[in-house]
């Protein structure tokens, strides 16, 4: 599958966060870095490997979730996009969180 990647708004400001804090709180970009591109490039290359997500709050049932060290990042496919929903640190109260 031959897909790209598109962030809602939502997810870009948990990116944004999330390499801030790794990158100047524990000032270590490359791990940050490192990180992400893993996950995105897996992804890309097997956008279905990832479980759907079973939640009866969720919105859309074809989310899916990739786990990613500490992080949670949910995203749909539609058409040839991975469409990034949101990306939440696990130990997170997922409640305030659950309209994905």
């Amino acid at each position: 599958m031959d897909s790209k990647f598109k962030f809602t708004d939502k997810a870009e400001n948990d990116l944004d966060e999330i390499l801030d804090y790794i990158s100047n709180k524990l000032c270590n970009f490359q791990a940050a870095n490192d990180l992400f591109n893993k996950v995105f490039n897996n992804i890309i290359a097997f956008p279905l490997s990832y479980p759907l997500l079973e939640n009866e709050y969720v919105r859309n049932r074809n989310t899916r979730k990739a786990i990613i060290d500490n992080y949670n990042l949910y995203y749909v496919i539609e058409s040839n996009t991975i469409v990034v929903l949101r990306i939440i640190y696990n130990k997170r109260d997922l409640s305030e969180l659950i309209n994905i």
